[in-house]
């Protein structure tokens, strides 16, 4: 199943763990430790697997939540058949799209985000064709995130560079790279009952 780029803005989702929620059977994997950095990309597909999961980038391992500032989609390969997709585990294997250059046509779009709690994120996207074969796109981010609670801030900024030439109709090369910079909490804020 997939979480298209429009499924995505409707719901005002911005990394694969709240995408985790909106698909059949998957659940972040450390529930616990949500506010933290460590394992924050684990997720459990069926009830199988947390804790040694990785999700994957255009089918890649990616340890770390995908932010969706440059997500294309979300996509979700149930059951061991997803090992046909890469190195998956038992119970399914998540991966994101990035965004991919466009060489049909330009397009610029700017977005702007504030919550009740006095978080905000600005993003923007730029597709410019160079050549009928060659297209560039740059999305950027830049968050400032506030919790319910004193101290759980999420701030970050990044910046996804993309290239696409198309040699034929059915061969291209791509090249993409990011920047990144976070601030959040890295130490979990719960409390277990003592005796």
């Amino acid at each position: 199943s997939a979480i298209t780029a429009e499924f995505i803005e409707d719901l005002v989702l911005t990394n694969i763990r709240q995408a985790y929620f909106w698909t059949v059977n998957v659940a972040p994997g450390n529930l616990r430790q949500q506010e933290t950095i460590f394992g924050d990309y684990e997720y459990n597909i069926r009830g199988v697997g947390s804790g040694t999961t990785v999700p994957t980038r255009n089918y890649f391992h990616f340890y770390g939540a995908a932010d969706t500032y440059n997500t294309e989609r979300f996509e979700f390969a149930r059951g061991p058949n997803s090992i046909v997709y890469g190195d998956a585990q038992l119970g399914g294997q998540p991966t994101t799209w990035t965004k991919v250059p466009r060489v049909d046509r330009d397009s610029r779009s700017l977005r702007f985000q504030a919550d009740s709690y006095g978080g905000w994120r600005g993003t923007f996207d730029v597709n410019q064709r160079i050549t009928p074969r060659l297209a560039t796109r740059v999305n950027g981010l830049y968050q400032r995130g506030k919790d319910w609670r004193d101290g759980i801030d999420h701030d970050k900024e990044a910046v996804h560079l993309a290239a696409r030439f198309r040699l034929t109709e059915r061969t291209e090369i791509r090249a993409e790279t990011e920047w990144s910079h976070e601030e959040r909490l890295t130490y979990s804020i719960n409390h277990a009952d003592g005796s």
